[in-house]
């Protein structure tokens, strides 16, 4: 089954795909949700429920070593690089870029960036602990993110 969760409240901007995209599917499940949690929320629910599987990239092991081939593919591109930015919305792409290009050049620093106003990352990291914000307003839906994974935000120190 086929399950996507759309938090109309996250973004400014109207969702890229519409709520009826995947209708012609055989098994197909769509939330609605007020927020990111909310959604996430509901999409967890929702595979205890029924036949599905519920992929959360920020809590995923093998998940990271996807997005991990964009570091290697800066490398190759870029090799005299000496620091590599990278959006940080629950960390599955930096996670996996700093471990790629840590493993090649660990040389290279690797630099998370975060929307000013959605900053939950940037002071979990400061802070060495996770810190949960109250509101996560950008228009980056991946920069969405309120509360970090705790094994995550060790991860990214």
């Amino acid at each position: 089954m086929i399950c996507v969760a759309v938090a109309s409240s996250t973004s400014r901007l109207k969702p890229r795909m519409p709520p009826n995209a995947l209708s012609g599917s055989p098994s197909y499940a769509l939330v609605n949700a007020s927020t990111s949690d909310a959604a996430m929320a509901a999409s967890e629910h929702a595979s205890r429920d029924e036949d599905i599987y519920y992929l959360n990239d920020a809590t995923d092991r093998v998940l990271p070593a996807g997005p991990g081939t964009i570091g290697w593919e800066i490398l190759e591109q870029c090799p005299d690089c000496a620091e590599i930015f990278v959006p940080v919305g629950d960390s599955a792409l930096i996670r996996g870029v700093a471990a790629a290009v840590h493993a090649s050049r660990p040389a290279v620093r690797v630099i998370g960036v975060q929307a000013e106003a959605a900053p939950s990352y940037y002071l979990s990291w400061r802070e060495g602990r996770v810190v949960t914000t109250e509101t996560c307003n950008t228009i980056a839906d991946g920069l969405a993110t309120r509360s970090p994974v705790e094994a995550n935000v060790l991860a990214v120190r």
